[in-house]
């Protein structure tokens, strides 16, 4: 079974009304392996907080691990 790792990043996003950006954060996963740390997935939308980022990367390494294992 691969690792992989989950890691969140964010960006700056235009917010309405307001002369500052809002933050978007999303997560990526990646396998442990690669040096590069192309992402194997991408959460396709974005989140307010790094945390509901990582909740989301942390779901779909719990689904991942639960197909993996179904496969097996």
């Amino acid at each position: 079974m691969l690792g992989y790792k989950i890691r969140v990043l964010g960006t700056h996003r235009p917010l309405r009304g307001s002369p500052l950006p809002a933050w978007a954060y999303r997560a990526e996963a990646s396998n442990d392996d690669d040096a590069l740390q192309q992402p194997v997935w991408s959460c396709p939308h974005a989140h307010e907080t790094p945390q509901l980022a990582q909740s989301c990367g942390q779901e779909w390494l719990l689904m991942n691990q639960t197909q993996e294992q179904a496969a097996s």
